[in-house]
């Protein structure tokens, strides 16, 4: 993967800026000197319900590969990277597979016929919209403060270690108590983690009932994008996976202990 669309207009992408066209270029170039008939330059890192960037980002994307093309190699697979879009908040509003992949072949197409080139494979990484939705991650809370004026911060005994994700780009979740799902919320918290860092946060204004330490706290959808992302960050453990099917449930990946964290250590 060479290019990597931004996920929004605040955060700066990964990998490489669409400006940067001769290291692109030449980077494609040593890729093809591999492979003459096929290379897949190209994926973008958002979730593909955000068209707006979708367009934009493969719009600059076709004129790299006519350029490309120009040099004499034949890039035959555009992949899209990752992948359908799905909901993790009720804000979120992804388009069915059937809209996205309509999207996707039009916008190739049109842009193929456009800069004169062949009609290459299509391919996607759908990843997360197999598994994101398919997983949850439990916290215990530990405590509850209340700052009047401020806000009320909700502290579980996980946090950044095991989902970086909005400390890193503000990704949203939703979130319940377990034992009261259908209880109505009573207002907006910060949930917070173990990692005594100020951006060790899991989300802010967080619509939640009451809260008391001691209650278990749940965010959705984090089959994706969570025990993948882990760390051994200040020396926490990560926690346990287990798998849970039609009432029965197996222990797929073992807590880690202490015991497991120093293993490599040799002095």
């Amino acid at each position: 993967r060479i290019i990597s669309a931004r996920s929004d207009a605040l955060h700066a992408a990964s990998s490489i800026r669409v400006a940067q066209m001769s290291r692109i270029i030449a980077q494609i170039a040593w890729v093809c000197q591999n492979d003459r008939k096929k290379a897949s330059p190209f994926g973008s890192g958002v979730q593909q319900e955000d068209m707006g960037i979708f367009l934009t980002v493969h719009d600059e994307a076709e004129s790299i590969l006519k350029a490309v093309e120009q040099l004499g190699y034949e890039l035959s697979e555009l992949n899209l990277g990752g992948g359908f879009g799905i909901r993790y908040t009720e804000k979120d509003d992804p388009n069915s597979i059937y809209e996205s992949v309509k999207n996707f072949t039009d916008t190739v197409k049109c842009e193929a016929q456009k800069h004169g080139l062949k009609l290459p494979f299509i391919s996607i990484e759908p990843g997360r919209s197999v598994v994101a939705e398919s997983g949850i991650t439990v916290y215990t809370v530990g405590s509850v403060k209340n700052i009047p004026g401020v806000r009320t911060y909700v502290s579980v005994d996980g946090g950044m270690t095991d989902n970086p994700r909005y400390a890193l780009y503000g990704a949203e979740y939703t979130m319940l108590l377990p034992e009261r799902p259908s209880a109505k919320p009573s207002g907006k918290v910060t949930v917070a983690g173990r990692n005594c860092e100020s951006g060790d946060l899991l989300g802010e204004d967080v619509p939640l009932p009451e809260v008391t330490p001691g209650d278990l706290l749940t965010v959705l959808t984090t089959g994706a994008y969570n025990y993948s992302m882990a760390s051994n960050y200040n020396r926490v453990p990560r926690p346990p996976v287990v798998m849970v099917n039609h009432g029965e449930d197996k222990l797929i990946i073992k807590r880690e202990t202490y015991e497991d964290l120093i293993a490599n250590d040799l002095m």
